[in-house]
């Protein structure tokens, strides 16, 4: 049976991927929160001061506000980012049998498996056991677990496929991207609970992504319908008349 959201509300929470978000561009320098996770959130919470919304996150286990935490020092940031990143990975899987972070390397596995001459990449974006890079036909391609679709665009030339609680997690917010040709070219989004993506990626290895859902938990995904009518409104996708 396929649940359709993480059992650990928090994860699936806007509380959550706000913290992992901050936190992720404050480590690359990024201190300006993105005008589409406000407006995400405003939406959510229903506030309209970003400021009441960043009260409302949760508190480290000192007692810290974690807004306070990514404003600080980056070994904070490193606590915090360590935090989500072990509770992402102890996220059941879909089928409730596991765990994402034994489903990675299990997608790790099958992939290397089934791209003839495909070979993992020891230095690659391994993010604290939550991701996993992949050399295949002079590219190399990351995997990353995370509950937030807001932190990712800062180097869009560089291929990335996120996996996780994305739908709920404000995912349509950043779709607008996608009319830009890189962003087309290089990102992935898979959330197994929902069965919704967004993948325009031509050829690579991301269909993989989709083989090992089917083969391993019987998750076929959807793209999102919003997502496809933006796609035909700019005339990027057209209707098959057939």
């Amino acid at each position: 049976m396929i649940s359709s959201q993480p059992e650990n509300a928090l994860l699936a929470s806007p509380a959550m991927c706000v913290i992992e978000s901050l936190v992720r561009l404050s480590l690359k320098g990024k201190n300006n929160p993105p005008a589409e996770m406000k407006k995400w959130v405003e939406k959510t919470y229903g506030e309209k001061d970003w400021e009441k919304v960043i009260q409302l996150l949760e508190k480290s286990g000192d007692g810290q506000p974690l807004g306070k935490l990514v404003q600080g020092r980056p070994a904070n940031n490193e606590m915090v980012l360590r935090t989500i990143r072990e509770q992402v990975g102890k996220l059941p899987t879909p089928d409730e049998n596991s765990t994402m972070e034994h489903l990675l390397g299990c997608l790790q596995d099958y992939i290397l498996q089934k791209a003839k001459g495909a070979s993992p990449v020891i230095n690659g974006q391994n993010d604290g056991g939550m991701g996993f890079s992949i050399a295949w036909r002079e590219k190399t391609y990351h995997f990353q677990l995370s509950c937030s679709p807001f932190w990712q665009w800062h180097q869009t030339d560089v291929p990335l496929a996120t996996i996780g609680p994305l739908t709920n997690n404000g995912l349509m917010s950043v779709a607008h991207y996608f009319i830009k040709p890189p962003v087309r070219q290089n990102y992935a989004f898979f959330d197994p609970w929902s069965m919704q993506k967004i993948n325009l990626v031509r050829g690579g290895i991301y269909p993989l992504v989709d083989w090992f859902f089917r083969d391993e938990y019987g998750i076929r995904f959807a793209t999102p319908q919003s997502f496809s009518q933006m796609l035909m409104d700019y005339k990027i996708l057209r209707y098959d008349i057939g």
